[in-house]
């Protein structure tokens, strides 16, 4: 397996993630790209005016979009989309559809704890969004195959990166960086998609926040195992800084009704064939 046999992202997707990722993104060119793929344009509007982002007022247009929720946050939604669509592509493997649930959850979780824990929204989102990408994409480019090796895994208990590279001859952190490096996304995403384990030591950051957003994932019912997680604040509050725990254990139990009721949403809206 090698990483030019990776899923790749649409490519109006792929245009549109390098030019909000230029230091000086030029505005008409990014809405150029966009307009370019109507149906691709067509899902950004709708994404941006659903109740998964909240927006304040009706978005109409790409220039709209980018004016309203801006470039980092455009980011986001065109990376959703483009998942949405790499998932409907594998055929509706019931294992891709639990990974993509935890994503999602975790997404939500991050962007919910971002502000406490003075990250920016868009930048938790996507890497909560993104951080098992290269799982994803394996399920999607093998299937079968690479549940059975999951499985395998699981039940002897083994190290599943070792058991990726004897049979594939790459690992799902190792197939996360390349896409991210395909993709040319910030170095901020790429340490979530591409980081197997912040080290205690280091400063707390998208990392650490990404590894919080699964426990809540798994708490809430989005654990890419299928076990069923009691609800438990301790266990989620444990692992956050102090200074984002004091700002958020009163609005902890809020996310176990608000990130379910946002996974379902976005897959009647979003998900339905």
């Amino acid at each position: 397996m090698v990483k030019t046999s990776l899923p790749p992202f649409p490519a109006v997707a792929q245009r549109m993630l390098r030019l909000i990722g230029q230091e000086n993104c030029p505005i008409p060119d990014l809405a150029t790209v966009a307009r370019s793929d109507a149906a691709f344009s067509a899902e950004i509007l709708r994404l941006a005016n659903s109740a998964i982002v909240g927006a304040r007022f009706e978005v109409v247009s790409i220039l709209h979009a980018i004016s309203t929720l801006g470039l980092e946050r455009l980011r986001a939604l065109v990376i959703t989309i483009a998942l949405r669509n790499m998932m409907r592509s594998a055929k509706a493997n019931p294992v891709l559809r639990v990974c993509w649930r935890h994503n999602f959850a975790c997404a939500l979780a991050c962007e919910w704890m971002a502000d406490a824990c003075d990250i920016p929204r868009p930048s938790a989102y996507s890497a909560g969004l993104l951080h098992e990408l290269g799982r994803i994409s394996m399920i999607s480019l093998l299937g079968d195959k690479y549940v059975h090796l999951m499985n395998r895994a699981a039940e002897s208990n083994g190290d599943l990166e070792a058991f990726e590279r004897a049979a594939f001859g790459i690992d799902h952190f190792d197939a996360g960086r390349c896409l991210a490096d395909e993709w040319g996304l910030p170095k901020a995403l790429r340490s979530a998609i591409c980081h197997r384990r912040p080290a205690p030591d280091e400063p707390f950051g998208i990392p650490h926040l990404v590894a919080v957003g699964c426990q809540i994932a798994d708490h809430s019912g989005f654990s890419t195992t299928g076990q069923q997680l009691e609800w438990d604040s301790a266990v989620i509050g444990a692992i956050l800084p102090d200074f984002a725990l004091e700002r958020l254990v009163p609005f902890l139990a809020d996310m176990r009704e608000e990130i379910p009721f946002k996974v379902r949403t976005f897959e009647t809206e979003f998900l339905a064939k």
